[in-house]
């Protein structure tokens, strides 16, 4: 809103700067928020939600799951484990389900004996 404050630069500056970002894509560098387990994941030390964050470095893009608390924390109370990389958290991920799935069939099995077993008997 003009005229509630002295500006440190002019409206003419402030105009070239935005043009000049939108030249060269300097923009905020904003993450969608469609990752399944966004908000979800859970520090195992003080049990804040862990952020997400994506950086990149010399042309490699890391994504990774942060614990806040472990910034806040110096002393033995800090967690020990201050970051996940998303990587290694699917693997993990997945494995817990392919093993839910396994188990999902073992039991079916063992079910379908047991039904096949009560029809005999009957």
């Amino acid at each position: 809103m003009e005229g509630r404050h002295e500006g440190i630069i002019t409206k003419e500056e402030f105009l070239k700067a935005q043009e000049i970002f939108c030249e060269i894509g300097e923009t905020k560098n904003v993450i969608p928020k469609t990752y399944p387990l966004y908000k979800k994941v859970k520090c195992g030390i003080c049990g804040r939600a862990m952020s997400y964050k994506t950086y990149f470095r010399n042309g490699v893009t890391y994504r990774y799951f942060i614990c806040p608390h472990a910034k806040e924390q110096t002393d033995e109370d800090g967690c020990c484990k201050r970051y996940i990389i998303e990587d290694s958290l699917n693997e993990i991920v997945w494995s817990v389900v392919r093993q839910l799935l396994d188990m999902t069939d073992v039991f079916k099995q063992k079910l379908d004996r047991q039904n096949n077993v009560s029809r005999q008997e009957i």
